[in-house]
């Protein structure tokens, strides 16, 4: 499920721009026929299997939460994960454009090249996450892509695409692990939700994130230029990632190596 989550971003970037070549508008008709279509699919083959299940009431949702605090370090590593890749999705866009001059389909290419080892290696790192520590993986994995994603602003456009292809590895290592970790500290009657959350966490990252990154980038380029504004912007995205890390390594710690029964 993450592997395709993800596949579908890096198969998005390449073929959105182009598409934008001849339109600017048909990206985005492009895609909300592929939405339309997949809703009209849902609706013909999804059946509910547990429609007549007892399920738990929003009182004991939040009863299971509170009893299981430990579900905040992976929301948290999904909130931070989602937060970089808002930087890539926008204001990387805008730095490939406004500094290297590159053209929509360059830069769609440079976007599938962190996206797609990240979808397709989400997987054997997820079968990995079940036979080794998971804190290993998520925090290594973390440190690695956070420090990536500081120096892309500092590489030129003849090796960025190594370099994202690198990030997109660490970025692999990370991102499933965090959601077997979701899997095994929620209870069973409140995984669901618990999955739920994971991905509305990512979701807000990927919010704040194209925000942050527009922000930051244009409040130091008024002071500095463009250039060391886009830096700046990168090296913040780089920095929360490892953030998170540092946080969150000592109650990992305490919680002991996790690892799939």
């Amino acid at each position: 499920v993450g592997g395709s989550m993800m596949l579908g971003v890096a198969l998005g970037a390449p073929l959105g721009g182009w598409l934008g070549q001849s339109s600017t508008l048909l990206p985005l008709l492009t895609g909300g026929a592929l939405a339309f279509a997949a809703a009209l699919l849902a609706v013909a083959s999804v059946a509910d299997d547990h429609e007549h299940d007892e399920r738990p009431g929003m009182r004991e949702i939040a009863n299971a939460l509170r009893a299981h605090p430990r579900l905040g370090i992976p929301l948290a590593f999904a909130f931070a994960d989602r937060f970089t890749v808002g930087f890539f999705t926008t204001t990387f866009s805008l730095y490939l454009r406004r500094i290297h001059s590159l053209a929509p389909a360059e830069i769609g290419v440079s976007i599938a090249v962190f996206m797609i080892p990240f979808a397709l290696l989400s997987y054997p790192f997820g079968r990995l996450a079940e036979r080794v520590s998971i804190p290993l993986l998520l925090c290594g994995g973390s440190v690695i892509y956070g420090l990536g994603t500081a120096a892309v602003g500092f590489v030129g456009p003849e090796y960025l695409n190594g370099l994202m292809f690198f990030i997109g590895i660490s970025a692999a290592i990370m991102f499933v692990p965090s959601m077997v970790m979701t899997t095994q500290i929620a209870p069973d009657e409140i995984r669901a939700t618990a999955l739920g959350a994971f991905n509305a966490a990512g979701s807000l990252g990927f919010i704040v994130g194209p925000l942050a990154g527009g922000a930051i980038s244009q409040a130091v380029a008024a002071q500095s230029g463009w250039a060391i504004g886009y830096q700046a912007a990168f090296i913040v995205a780089g920095i929360s990632e490892m953030l998170c890390v540092a946080i969150a390594l000592p109650f990992l710690l305490r919680g002991g190596s996790t690892t799939q029964p």
